[in-house]
């Protein structure tokens, strides 16, 4: 074959093989210009006995998550002032809309007490969740780096048991949603239907009208909220990932920055080397600060952090300005990039698991500092800021920490108060800055916006992504209905041919117009004929 032809032969399937990458998206992931606002309650009757439905009663707000956390073993009930113990589901459901569940299990007892009658217990929870149409995270083990909790910087041991767990939930917890349908296309999920998903590509991909991406991609940007964006995902293959359940999702999430090592002293043991990640017999900040529990990434949905703006400035503690930059300098910084090597890097959405801005109350704050002005400094830099958004598209949930309580700071014990949505000067603040955030919210319908919000519509999972639109009993797309999420309400897409959220954006396998496959389960043999066509163009 003369070179030129050869060379041309090379250049048209290397076209090939980049079209036929797919990206696809993690269990519970929202559309790239989405997010979700949870909210962590403190429903100690002796602190604040809050539940959901108080939550959605002061704030006006319907919050697409609620945050219960649980050591593990555990029962899995929360008691209230009125003495009785109450089910998570019960309290998600007085709120009367689709609110999923977002639960922290500490392993308090050791990982070697999560065996498997915890995890069968565990799996029956989620399963009864997930059987009335809640969506759930499962954040396991969180801050694992961190020296304060009682089974913290412990990688080998963390890392089996969190492979355990991630497998059992997955592959457990089923489907029974007979009666979960996409509001606008009549169409339902058979209760039996898992999806394959395929690994978000995190090399040379744009999302076209969606600043802070980079890559080489060419389609044209859609505008307004019926626009539809196509990912073109270049110089990348794909490999599947073992089946997962859509609608439950499990959150990786160490301890912002490093932590001191306390409970490893033998430099002989697994621990000590895989925590010495520059191997210099020494466990400092010089060392990778979140790679030693990392369990790899098909046993990862989620990425997550814990950030807060602590203050430890004196006398006058937490009471003192956030400076500008801090929650980017905390996940983007210089000398470890959390984002860049585990949300972007391995492409995974990341979640802030829990965050807030404390105020020490009964502390003299700084010269010009008030309780408004901090915690107003402190979400203005990441929740209701649109060129954060932009800049991270893969941040897509954040948590807020919504507790009064004790903490031992030295000098002495001080209270602090993370809340923002018991003071009503404080939440209007942060409601109107939700709005200049792009996002507006009605008591009970999502409306055009970046954050997505529950719904009344209990038949339906909060997931606006791979659950229901469109998808019959065998994973064939079918049907010429519009798909409108909760997301964007009066977005269309055909389902015939696209998994559309809203018309907001669609997983085409040729970068395009979608083709008519349907379903999910051919992406592993796209995946494999674009390796094929890679080996083929590499010999010519």
């Amino acid at each position: 074959m003369p070179s030129s032809s050869r060379l041309n032969l090379k250049s048209l399937l290397l076209l090939i093989s980049s079209f036929t990458a797919v990206t696809c998206y993690a269990p519970l992931e929202p559309a790239d210009d989405k997010a979700y606002l949870a909210i962590w309650l403190d429903t100690n009757p002796d602190a604040g006995d809050d539940t959901p439905a108080k939550a959605v009663s002061r704030t006006g707000l319907t919050f697409p998550f609620y945050h219960f956390a649980f050591d593990i073993p555990s029962d899995y009930q929360v008691t209230l002032e009125d003495g009785k113990t109450h089910g998570v589901k019960e309290l998600v459901q007085e709120t009367k809309g689709n609110a999923g569940v977002y639960l922290t299990l500490y392993p308090k007892y050791g990982f070697d007490k999560v065996d498997d009658e915890a995890i069968s217990q565990l799996v029956k929870v989620v399963k009864d969740f997930h059987d009335s149409n809640m969506s759930v995270f499962v954040r396991y083990a969180p801050e694992m780096n961190g020296d304060f909790n009682e089974y913290g910087q412990r990688p080998t041991a963390f890392k089996e048991s969190w492979i355990k767990l991630y497998k059992a939930l997955h592959e457990q917890t089923g489907g029974n949603s007979s009666n979960s349908t996409s509001p606008s296309s009549n169409s339902t999920t058979t209760p039996t239907l898992r999806r394959r998903f395929v690994r978000r590509q995190a090399t040379n991909s744009t999302i076209i009208g969606v600043p802070g991406n980079s890559g080489n991609s060419t389609t044209p940007a859609g505008s307004g909220n019926n626009s539809t964006t196509t990912d073109s995902p270049n110089n990348s293959t794909t490999t599947p990932s073992a089946q997962r359940n859509p609608n439950v999702a499990l959150v990786w999430s160490p301890n912002m920055g490093f932590s001191p090592i306390a409970n490893i002293t033998d430099q002989s043991s697994p621990d000590f080397k895989l925590l010495d990640t520059n191997n210099d017999t020494k466990i400092t900040a010089e060392d990778d600060y979140y790679a030693a529990y990392w369990p790899g990434d098909e046993y990862v949905d989620w990425v997550g952090l814990s950030i807060y703006a602590f203050g430890y400035s004196g006398s006058n503690l937490d009471n003192i300005h956030v400076e500008p930059g801090y929650v980017e300098g905390i996940i983007n910084n210089s000398t470890q990039s959390f984002y860049e090597t585990y949300a972007k890097g391995k492409g995974k959405p990341m979640s802030v698991s829990e965050t807030g801005a404390p105020w020490a109350t009964g502390v003299e704050p700084a010269e010009g500092v008030t309780e408004l002005g901090r915690k107003k400094e402190f979400w203005s830099q990441f929740i209701t800021n649109d060129t954060f958004h932009s800049t991270y598209p893969l941040v897509k949930l954040f948590c807020q920490f919504e507790f009064n309580k004790t903490e031992d700071v030295p000098p002495r014990p001080h209270v602090r108060d993370y809340r923002i949505t018991f003071n009503n000067t404080i939440l209007e603040a942060f409601k109107a800055d939700l709005k200049i955030g792009n996002s507006t919210q009605g008591s009970s319908n999502s409306t055009a916006g970046r954050f997505i919000w529950a719904t009344n519509n209990t038949s339906e999972f909060i997931a606006p992504f791979l659950e229901g639109s469109g998808i019959s009993g065998n994973g064939t797309a079918s049907g010429n209905g519009t798909a409108g999420r909760n997301g964007n309400g009066n977005g269309t897409g055909t389902v015939n041919n696209t998994l559309t959220p809203g018309g907001t954006r669609n997983i085409s396998a040729f970068g395009g117009a979608a083709p008519s496959f349907g379903s999910v389960a051919y992406l592993p043999f796209i995946s494999t004929l674009a390796s094929l066509f890679l080996v083929f163009a590499a010999f010519l």
